[in-house]
């Protein structure tokens, strides 16, 4: 990626990140026992079905649903619709997805390019909650199938009490808009890194499946 594209998609990833942080992540509330969190919704504003991999629910009072960017949280369905999610934690994760307004640049996604952004100091100072660079550490990124994939540890406090500081976060294209799809493991019983990325490919196939381009 030449430096004019890297300029446009490290502002472009870097406006994300702060709309985003405006939103506060709400903390997953269990749905009564008598009714089932919700597998699967529809965002009115851009028309993509959000579910997750087998075993995750929506949290309902987590979704933001605007024009301008939409959020979504999933947990365990059992810790969510009222039961006891204290002996899956080692099994189970923290997935959201951020989606963003609908995208104006009819440049491609560049895949590469996007990995090349989040190695450099403004791509660190993007996965950083608290906006600090030096809360960041990054474990390795991928591209597969032209999603890319990174892995890293921020030392920032967690927007939820309980989630660890390491993550796996996958960017993608879909409907016109740039997904952003993490997983964050428990900290008391953090899931396996390669559960953890086995769990984000999961999740990212299943949005792939349900909103075809």
């Amino acid at each position: 990626m030449d430096r004019l594209k890297m300029g446009l998609w490290g502002g472009f990833v870097l406006g994300l990140a702060l709309a985003l942080s405006a939103c506060q992540m709400a903390v997953p509330t269990p749905a009564t026992a008598t009714k089932a969190a919700p597998r699967e919704i529809r965002l009115s504003s851009s028309g993509l079905a959000v579910a997750g991999p087998t075993g995750f629910c929506i949290d309902p009072g987590s979704v933001k649903d605007e024009q301008g960017g939409s959020f979504v949280l999933l947990g365990s369905c059992t810790g969510l619709s009222g039961g006891s999610n204290l002996g899956r934690k080692a099994s189970t994760a923290v997935l959201t997805l951020s989606v963003s307004g609908p995208l104006t640049d009819a440049t491609p996604f560049d895949a590469a390019g996007v990995q090349a952004f989040f190695v450099s100091d403004a791509g660190r100072t993007v996965l950083s909650r608290s906006g600090n660079m030096a809360t960041v550490t990054l474990l390795g990124s991928a591209i597969e199938g032209g999603t890319v994939f990174v892995h890293a540890r921020d030392t920032s406090a967690p927007m939820i009490n309980g989630l660890d500081d390491e993550y796996w976060r996958a960017f993608f294209v879909s409907g016109g808009r740039l997904m952003t799809a993490t997983a964050t493991p428990f900290s008391q019983a953090p899931m396996s890194s390669e559960g953890l990325k086995i769990a984000l490919k999961q999740f990212a196939g299943v949005l792939a499946r349900k909103n075809p381009t």
